[in-house]
């Protein structure tokens, strides 16, 4: 795979197998010193992808923070038909891709960033992962009894409408992490309900920060081609997420 040079960090694109025959790629940022200490980026759902960590990985690895970001089976280069897949297919490909990481970048302590249906990444908490922070951007939540329906944006749709999100194991999964937890919302969020905002709200009462962006939607790592003087405020408030990240994850992993 190939390597990139920035600002002394080194960047490749890499490839692991997960569920037996679904090649994951993904994206490495390594720092210029050697670390024990690693990130794994997972992405959302219906528009989703690795590219919308491009600004957040190079500002973790200038930090010293080595990093994956993943597409997920059916997005990218990645194999498998996104239409097809479900959000088990997904928390398979999130085991494969910590393990993966943690034997590729020797490393020994692991956090996880995820976006919107990312968060359900948050399961893997179940399992002896030693994960030791938790990030979540516009975290959704999904009932379990939706994990096998496919595509993945449709289980969070049919979750919501009927609020069978209120029991998604991930809100107690979160609410019992001791260890640090960041959960950032955009002050115009329209994918969760604020019912659910309060739910997330909640479960960092813990050892947990809870952070509302202003002038932010769903997702902060996407500017609207828009507007001259609104993007110019969605760039500056996709700044100043990721500022807040890399000090939250400096400070904490």
């Amino acid at each position: 795979m190939s390597n990139q040079t920035v600002k002394n960090c080194t960047s490749k694109t890499v490839k692991f197998k997960s569920g037996g025959n679904y090649s994951i790629y993904g994206k490495v940022f390594l720092p210029p010193q050697s670390t024990s200490k690693g990130l794994i980026l997972f992405h959302g759902g219906k528009a989703g992808s690795s590219k919308r960590f491009e600004l957040l990985q190079p500002a973790l690895a200038i930090a010293g923070i080595g990093n994956l970001a993943i597409n997920f089976r059916g997005r990218g280069e990645s194999s498998g038909v996104y239409k097809k897949s479900t959000l088990n297919d997904r928390l398979t490909d999130s085991r494969a891709a910590i393990r993966f990481f943690k034997k590729h970048a020797d490393l020994n302590e692991i956090g996880i960033i995820g976006i919107s249906l990312g968060a359900d990444a948050v399961r893997l908490l179940r399992e002896d992962l030693e994960i030791k922070i938790i990030i979540l951007v516009g975290p959704v939540a999904v009932s379990e009894k939706f994990v096998n329906v496919s595509p993945p944006h449709r289980a969070n749709i049919i979750s919501s409408k009927d609020s069978s999100w209120r029991t998604s194991p991930i809100l107690s999964l979160l609410s019992n992490f001791k260890n640090p937890k960041l959960i950032i919302y955009g002050e115009k969020e329209d994918v969760a309900s604020p019912e659910m905002i309060k739910a997330f709200k909640k479960s960092a009462s813990n050892s947990g920060k809870f952070i509302t962006l202003t002038n932010a939607k769903h997702n902060p790592f996407i500017v609207d081609d828009t507007v001259q003087e609104e993007q110019k405020q969605q760039e500056a408030t996709r700044e100043k997420m990721i500022k807040l990240i890399v000090t939250f994850v400096k400070n904490n992993l």
